[in-house]
């Protein structure tokens, strides 16, 4: 409780935005060749890329986790910039025509309105699910795509129901180990709520019945235990019983470079859970 506290005090003292800090230049080392794009989706710019040649009907959209939020469990990170961009590495094992990346608020760009909320308490705010989602239209336009498909790694994972509940045109949504219902997870790990997001799960009946829903999380994930993802599962099959509901033997939460759509194989009618391993 102590160290709680402390982490809260700290993040209370922290001044109101690191924009100048965050690295506007870095590339990430994957997928070196796909075009990189800024993405002017107010109040953020966010930093984009796509498969080289990228066309088609349908978009494979993968969102970035939450990154580098934080340099220990008691000072915030002043630039969320991932280390290891997980859902990178996803996207560069898609062997669809049409993919992108599309990393979080604050990652790789710099913009006035990056403080330090966006990727701690307020992480799932409206504006962050509304900035993603002007963004997928961007890159809609650009590809020539009229339908989508949104996968997201972690924090991503939660965005990407947050995401779809606010679209018509999502085929598929994937989201690997990802953080779904973050009442359950601030409560699992004793830490303090997220004030200013969206609770991911609670949009759950607002996803088109026609958007096939997956969920993928590892068997030695610390950061969501199996117990956790349990609930977890509880609470989507309790308003998506359609849900596949997969777990990974041997997988903790740095997510291995593995093709997510031969885990979910979706098909007319599908069964509400599944284990592998």
């Amino acid at each position: 409780m102590k160290k709680l506290l402390l982490a809260l005090v700290i993040t209370l003292a922290l001044p109101g935005c690191f924009h100048s800090k965050i690295r506007t230049t870095s590339t990430p080392s994957l997928a070196t060749l796909w075009p990189a794009l800024s993405l002017k989706v107010p109040p953020f710019t966010l930093y984009a890329k796509l498969k080289p040649h990228a066309q088609g009907h349908s978009l494979h959209v993968y969102v970035e986790g939450d990154g580098r939020a934080w340099l220990n469990s008691r000072t915030v990170s002043p630039d969320p910039t991932p280390n290891d961009p997980v859902a990178l590495r996803l996207a560069t094992q898609d062997p669809s025509d049409n993919v992108a990346y599309l990393a979080r608020p604050c990652q790789y760009i710099a913009s006035k309105a990056c403080h330090y909320r966006y990727w701690t308490y307020a992480r799932f705010a409206p504006e962050v699910v509304k900035s993603l989602n002007d963004a997928v239209d961007q890159l809609k336009n650009k590809t020539g795509a009229q339908r989508i498909d949104l996968i997201g790694f972690s924090g991503g994972g939660g965005l990407v129901l947050l995401m779809a509940a606010k679209r018509a045109d999502v085929d598929r949504v994937i989201s690997v180990a990802g953080n779904v219902s973050t009442d359950a997870w601030t409560r699992y790990h004793h830490i303090t709520p997220l004030k200013r997001s969206l609770n991911p799960v609670q949009a759950l009946p607002e996803i088109s019945q026609n958007t096939r829903l997956c969920f993928i999380y590892g068997d030695h994930d610390r950061v969501f235990p199996l117990p956790l993802v349990l609930q977890i599962k509880h609470e989507i099959n309790n308003l998506r019983p359609d849900s596949l509901f997969i777990l990974e033997k041997g997988v903790g939460h740095r997510w291995p470079t593995v093709g997510v759509y031969q885990l979910c194989r979706f098909s007319q009618e599908h069964p509400s859970s599944a284990r592998r391993g």
